[in-house]
């Protein structure tokens, strides 16, 4: 199996290192210790991605041409980065023409809901009016529903407007190519599970380009060159006080499971002391927690996750887009889910929810009731 791409970075830039080669050393020098190593190669080609520079590009666009297909791939995603920097990234010659064609399609994306769900959109202007692609993509479901129309660019921000006003859902710009990645890649997960897309995704794209899909989709994280330290995993839970989370909470039928097992800890006829009470619900609390951040459905967070650290970062929010990453990486990197600040606090305040409406719920039934449960005389005599 093919070493993870960051641990070879890291290799090469030891490698690096041992010849003597500075952090800030330029494209030239860089270009003297091109091609002698692979692993080194990628490091030099990361580098580059992080030098806002036309030199920069340049060397990029020099060494693609003959580099081995990870380090193609690793020149794609450095030459994306300078772009998103605003350093002018030329396409190459043979790809001028279908780039400029391609050019006029704008890509949009939203944040997530609770349920995995997020919009993508990709715009083409036409004489007149817009061809507009609609579509719902949840993670991991797949490709839900897609639709094209044809409506005015006034239309579309005033369905923009209602969506933010109505239901705070607002859009960033994307590069169309990442947002076609993202429909072609739903559209995968639905057939491979079986799933029920209404509508035909190949068949609407096609009326609005003939290119080929990207060949793959660059990390976000890395692609905005995003630097999580363990402060922002410590803090990672802050994500959840932004509106665009106010969904993210447990499946009820998940939270319902946890709070029988919570009500049942803390009605329990054994008399336990307030450190066997906490001991007992942390046990539940971190169980619930694995089962709703682990096991299958742990790639599916870290990508959406990885995805709201872009989010936050194009709406300008750095600090969430740092303490989303954050939570992204521990999950990619194995820790215990229920270490994980982001995934402990989700799991909780939903469980707070739930155990309130619970408590609530039995207070009003006791109220209506002239019969007094052995429970009820209990705690009356606990406090007597």
């Amino acid at each position: 199996m093919a070493k993870k791409l960051p641990e070879r970075i890291r290799i090469g830039e030891g490698r690096l290192a041992e010849a003597g080669v500075a952090d800030d050393a330029g494209p030239d020098v860089l270009a003297e210790h091109f091609g002698k190593d692979v692993d080194v190669d990628l490091a030099i080609v990361h580098r580059l991605g992080a030098t806002a520079s036309p030199e920069s590009v340049e060397m990029l666009r020099r060494v693609e041409k003959d580099a081995s297909r990870d380090v193609r791939k690793e020149v794609k995603r450095s030459l994306y980065r300078l772009e998103q920097r605003g350093v002018d990234v030329p396409p190459p010659a043979r790809e001028a023409r279908t780039l400029a064609v391609a050019a006029a399609i704008e890509g949009y994306v939203s944040a997530f809901d609770g349920r995995g769900d997020r919009l993508v959109w990709l715009v083409k202007p036409r004489p007149g009016n817009l061809l507009h692609l609609f579509a719902v993509v949840n993670d991991p479901a797949g490709l839900r529903e897609v639709a094209l129309n044809r409506l005015s660019r006034k239309g579309l921000r005033e369905i923009q407007s209602e969506l933010e006003a109505k239901h705070e859902i607002r859009f960033v710009a994307v590069d169309w190519r990442r947002a076609d990645l993202l429909l072609q890649r739903g559209l995968e997960w639905a057939r491979a599970q079986g799933g029920r897309v209404d509508g035909d995704y190949p068949a609407l794209r096609s009326q609005l380009t003939g290119d080929p899909a990207a060949d793959e989709l660059a990390d976000p994280v890395e692609e905005l060159g995003l630097t999580p330290g363990e402060k922002d995993l410590i803090d990672s839970a802050e994500v959840l006080l932004e509106p665009e989370l106010r969904t993210w909470i447990l499946a009820q039928e998940l939270a319902t499971k946890a709070v029988e097992q919570l009500v049942e800890i803390r009605d329990s006829p054994l008399v336990l002391n307030d450190a066997q009470l906490t001991e007992r619900f942390d046990v539940v609390n971190a169980a619930i927690t694995e089962e709703a951040f682990g096991g299958a459905l742990r790639v599916s967070w870290q990508r959406r996750l990885e995805e709201m650290a872009y989010y936050f970062d194009k709406t300008r929010r750095p600090e969430r887009a740092l303490q989303a990453a954050a939570a992204a990486r521990a999950l990619r990197d194995g820790r215990a889910t229920a270490e994980i600040p982001f995934c402990a606090i989700y799991v909780r305040r939903t469980l707070g929810m739930y155990m309130q409406e619970t408590e609530q719920k039995q207070q009003e039934e006791a109220k209506s009731s002239l019969i007094v449960t052995p429970d009820q005389l209990r705690k009356q005599q606990g406090r007597g």
